[in-house]
């Protein structure tokens, strides 16, 4: 019998949902417009950088690269409900201790 070697089509398992977008590929339209936002999202935050060092000193701008990641991690999980990997945590924590060993080395 077909059914048995297929298996059943009724499965909840098996159920096609044709109106959620993640069993779609992206469209051409959609890569286009994440690219763009990312190209414009990553020139604003170079060029803020590069500006950043005549208002402020260049170890608060070090103290602001590290933390990144933390910042990347979290706005991923809260943004997209992802779990957090195990081993993000060693480098979050690597790049708190940077950030602290960065502020009390210019601590006056």
């Amino acid at each position: 019998d077909n059914d048995t070697i297929r298996g059943d089509d009724n499965d909840d398992e098996h159920k096609h949902n044709d109106n959620n977008p993640l069993h779609h590929p992206p469209s051409f339209q959609l890569k286009a417009l994440f690219a763009l936002l990312f190209g414009t999202v990553a020139t604003c935050r170079a060029s803020l950088n590069i500006a950043s060092t005549y208002f402020t000193l260049s170890y608060n701008i070090a103290t602001i690269n590290s933390l990144t990641p933390i910042f990347v991690s979290m706005a991923d999980s809260i943004l997209f409900q992802t779990k957090l990997p195990p081993a993000l945590w060693p480098c979050i924590i690597l790049s708190c201790v940077g950030c602290i060993i960065i502020a009390f080395s210019q601590s006056p």
